[in-house]
């Protein structure tokens, strides 16, 4: 008997300079309703702070979902931890967890992480 398939939740970052976008991405394998929460925490020297975003979504299969799209401009020493949740009748399916830096050297670089 074949398990049943785990949905996906990808957190996808984009860095330009000192700007990074933070996005999601889901994908489920059973039609329903879904709550979905991006949590992103970003400390460094000018302090800390949380955002978070929520959303329910009606869901089908074989579909990818972006819910949140998130800009944050960095400085050297800015760390950021990005928490993406999906959620079924109030039961955590997938918990998706990235994380970045910003230095010195990555405001030279463009990145799609």
């Amino acid at each position: 008997m074949a398990q049943p398939q785990t949905p996906k939740a990808d957190i996808i970052l984009k860095a330009d300079g000192n700007r990074l976008s933070i996005s999601d991405a889901i994908s489920v394998y059973s039609p329903g309703l879904y709550q979905v929460q991006l949590q992103v925490r970003k400390s460094g020297k000018s302090g800390s702070a949380t955002t978070r975003q929520s959303k329910k979504i009606e869901a089908t299969v074989d579909q990818v979902y972006h819910n949140s799209n998130l800009n944050f401009h960095l400085q050297p020493g800015d760390h950021i931890e990005a928490e993406l949740s999906l959620y079924a009748n109030g039961s955590l399916l997938v918990k998706t967890i990235r994380e970045y830096s910003f230095d010195d050297n990555s405001s030279s670089d463009n990145k799609h992480l």
